[in-house]
């Protein structure tokens, strides 16, 4: 199966069919969120195309058939919401502004009915030899999107009620709750470990998508001006699933941030592992460090 028709199958279409499908009977919030992540998929695409790592023709199809209509529908659904709108239409919301500029102008082109495959490039240009790495950074894209508890941990910071937020913030979580969500990632005894098992995980896609990176450099392959490029299309891609410039966003974050490192710092003392207290609580740090570094977002 060629990558093409995977990222169609594997990502695109389940993305899609969550943003259209059923939407009368969910918040906004969920809907924009999921819209976002739609808007993602296209952004992966629009690189992959630049690249040459998905051929041209195809992709042009792909983007005729499922993302035309899907830019259709978010222009009819953004006008529906804006009279008298709570929360703001998602075009004029925070979490969409989260969204780097090129990306913006991207959908404003889907929106108005062009085809914006070959607008607003990275500057890298068709890259045979960096099909491969890119390929590598798909596949933990693709793991990325299906995994339930990242999903959970992005619509709490980021989209839901506040009051919602608070009830669920006050249920009981032990540290025995978060390693069976880390493990399954698909159900646990409570949201709140949900939501802390996808911190979790975000910290290990950040980890490996820096390897990736590095690995690209080490490579060669690249000019420094052209590799600064790439990171930087690459990171501001995924940018807005921590949209710091939100207070709300930063305050939820905060609180995961701190509940985990408590638990992970307790569990390690009451087994006697405190030699690995640093090195465990490192990890998640510095991963999440890398991912931070995305929201420095200049394009």
């Amino acid at each position: 199966m060629h990558r093409l028709q995977q990222f169609v199958v594997g990502t695109i279409l389940p993305e899609l069919e969550r943003a259209v499908g059923g939407r009368d009977s969910r918040d906004d919030n969920d809907v924009s969120m999921t819209a976002l992540l739609v808007i993602e998929g296209f952004l992966w695409l629009h690189l992959g195309v630049e690249l040459g790592a998905f051929p041209r023709e195809a992709s042009e199809d792909v983007y005729s058939y499922y993302y035309s209509s899907f830019f259709d529908w978010l222009k009819s659904y953004s006008e529906t919401r804006q009279t008298g709108s709570t929360p703001p239409p998602f075009l004029e919301s925070s979490s969409y502004l989260g969204l780097p500029t090129f990306a913006r102008n991207l959908v404003s082109i889907g929106i108005r009915g062009g085809q914006p495959l070959y607008d607003q490039p990275s500057g890298v240009g068709e890259r045979p030899d960096l099909v491969d790495p890119f390929q590598s950074l798909m596949i933990l894209y693709s793991r990325l999107c299906r995994n339930s508890a990242v999903r959970r941990f992005l619509y709490g910071i980021g989209f839901q009620d506040s009051d919602d937020w608070t009830i669920q913030w006050n249920e009981q979580c032990t540290a025995m709750d978060l390693f069976e969500a880390v493990d399954s990632s698909d159900a646990s005894p409570t949201a709140t470990a949900m939501v802390l098992a996808g911190y979790v995980s975000l910290c290990e896609f950040a980890r490996n998508m820096e390897e990736v990176l590095n690995n690209i450099e080490g490579l060669a392959i690249l000019d420094s001006a052209q590799l600064f490029q790439f990171k930087d299309r690459i990171r501001n891609i995924h940018a807005w699933r921590l949209n710091l410039s939100s207070g709300v966003t930063v305050k939820r974050f905060e609180q995961v941030q701190g509940k985990i490192k408590k638990m992970v710092e307790q569990v390690l003392r009451d087994e006697k592992f405190d030699d690995e207290i640093k090195s465990v609580q490192g990890l998640l740090d510095n991963s999440l460090d890398l991912f931070l570094e995305s929201q420095r977002v200049t394009a």
